[in-house]
């Protein structure tokens, strides 16, 4: 299942069982709903289950590899603390943190990224077409050009010859993407997102800020952190974050502390070990957890909005100093034409 997948099957269980409602009519009545046919699935299997007496802990664990093991985990602790719709009610919230981050940064890109897109396309229109045409007429008059029209007419004959083939090639590069994202896992395309110029701190610190919080739940479930780790970095959906985990539990079993365990540069910031460390020090490691998760995604909506603003200023400074330099490198040329032509 997708991560959407299952982060709506965790609201529906929740909403269903804080409301008190039957667990498998009420499943058996979302499935008729949802028009996933993945999730729909699942929910079915679940209400048969349970229709025929087994336990929520029960159906959910007899789903196998079909549910990931960090919501068969949330579902256990819940139901044995007696507070399963407040875990998975929350588990919801967090797992959605990593979505709306990004989804508040596309929601800012559209706009530059059309203008960019929008002035490339008059750019080249200007410089194929009447650039090019200005440097014949003032060629057959035998004009005086200055060195600024020089520049603007080698920078349009330049566009002239490379036009072409640098539209194959964004075209070719926008056809490997999609090939990419067709074959490469999820979780791989999660991790390579992160070498991305401006955007790909927001991955990071979106991942990093999901982990953080999703830990945070399964030890307030007294999910053992050896078995929380692997969990935490599963339920992210990034390759590097998951084996980053699986190390570190495997080093907290051998007796080594959990901040030497995440001493990984690559993966988390200086500052996120040393909060662990003062966590395991003071008995508060939820807390610490749920601090640095806040802290993670309060930076990455501060470098989405950088990347917004940035975007939108590159944009818009392009575009006027292009028609500003083009402008002049036409019309100083032209003014002495027409002056020569009326004198």
């Amino acid at each position: 299942m997708s991560s959407d997948d299952v982060t709506q099957l965790t609201g529906h269980i929740a909403s269903l069982t804080i409301a008190g409602l039957p667990l498998a009519s009420g499943m058996r009545a979302l499935g008729e709903e949802i028009p996933r046919r993945r999730l729909r699935s699942v929910l079915n299997r679940l209400a048969d289950q349970l229709e025929a007496g087994a336990s929520l802990e029960t159906a959910i664990g007899q789903q196998g590899d079909r549910l990931p093991a960090h919501l068969r985990g949330l579902v256990v602790a819940g139901a044995r603390s007696g507070k399963l719709g407040e875990v998975l009610s929350r588990f919801a919230g967090y797992a959605n943190i990593g979505s709306d981050l990004k989804r508040s940064l596309w929601m800012q890109l559209p706009y530059p990224i059309f203008t960019i897109a929008l002035a490339s396309v008059v750019f080249g229109f200007v410089c194929v077409v009447l650039v090019t045409g200005f440097a014949q007429i003032f060629q057959d008059f035998g004009m005086p050009i200055p060195f600024l029209t020089l520049v603007v007419f080698k920078v349009a004959n330049a566009v002239e010859r490379v036009w072409l083939p640098l539209l194959q090639g964004v075209i070719g590069l926008f056809t490997l993407g999609l090939l990419v994202s067709l074959v490469v896992r999820a979780d791989v395309r999660r991790s390579l997102a992160w070498v991305i110029p401006l955007i790909g701190p927001v991955w990071h610190l979106s991942d990093l800020a999901e982990f953080s919080h999703l830990l945070a739940l399964l030890v307030e479930s007294e999910i053992p952190l050896r078995e929380a780790l692997p969990m935490a970095g599963a339920a992210v959906r990034n390759s590097e974050i998951a084996s980053g985990s699986k190390q570190a539990a495997q080093e907290i079993s051998e007796g080594r502390p959990l901040a030497l365990a995440l001493a990984r540069p690559s993966l988390f910031p200086s500052g996120f070990t040393r909060i662990i460390d003062w966590a395991e020090k003071h008995q508060g490691l939820p807390e610490a957890l749920h601090m640095a998760g806040e802290m993670f995604e309060s930076q990455a909506r501060s470098q989405a909005s950088f990347v917004g603003t940035v975007c939108s200023i590159l944009a818009t400074w392009s575009i006027i100093c292009s028609v500003v330099v083009v402008v002049a490198a036409i019309f100083i040329p032209m003014i002495s034409l027409i002056t020569r032509l009326s004198g």
